[in-house]
């Protein structure tokens, strides 16, 4: 047993010695904000039920730095028995935002992934981006994610850093940064690990 630990630990460290490299190489194409190429953009946020805390999220949603005329937002109410969709109604006549309720399902979809196909269908933007009602975004989010956009990009996948509010929050918090970091560093080193969908964005399809 014990001869077998030894290569098993040394291939674990190697492992994550590659994945180290990949996250300072990474780190180090990481550039100050320009001025890239300015396609339009379709933000969605799909929520259901999430009367508590859906105005943080559109309050962050509003404060988003891009060009005027180049991003819309569409909030989807996904069936909400709460007041997230009256909630959603309102600070859309407000600030100009689109508001949308899926009808019926695509494909046999259901829940968010129907309520979110629909509300792509409804979108312009050459760059859809989805977060989720319980995320507040920076004001420089799509701006940052669209510095690393090129003419062969489909895919960029952002991050979230979860709010910890006790030990065992923190810890899992912890955990989940260091499974994101390494998701990057493999991302880098031409290995896709995995993405979240509350900072996803892709390239719409001709």
């Amino acid at each position: 047993m014990e001869i077998l630990l030894f290569p098993i630990l040394s291939l674990y460290f190697l492992e994550h010695l590659l994945f180290l490299f990949g996250i300072l190489k990474n780190m180090s194409r990481i550039h100050s904000l320009g001025e890239p190429a300015i396609p339009s953009v379709s933000l969605i946020v799909s929520a259901k039920n999430e009367e508590k805390i859906i105005l943080r999220c559109v309050n962050s949603l509003i404060n988003i730095q891009y060009p005027e005329g180049q991003m819309e937002i569409l909030l989807v109410n996904d069936n909400s028995s709460d007041r997230t969709g009256e909630i959603m109604k309102e600070y859309s006549a407000k600030s100009g935002l689109k508001y949308f309720e899926p009808v019926g399902n695509i494909d046999g979809l259901k829940g968010k992934t129907n309520a979110l196909a629909q509300a792509i269908k409804r979108t312009t933007g050459e760059i859809i981006f989805t977060t989720d009602a319980d995320c507040i975004v920076k004001s420089s989010w799509i701006k940052e994610i669209m510095n690393e956009y090129d003419d062969r990009t489909g895919v960029v996948c952002g991050f979230s850093i979860p709010q910890a509010n006790n030990l065992f929050g923190g810890i899992q918090a912890f955990d989940w940064l260091y499974l994101l970091r390494v998701a990057s560093g493999a991302a880098v080193l031409g290995v896709q690990l995995s993405c979240v969908g509350n900072k996803m964005s892709y390239r719409r399809r001709g």
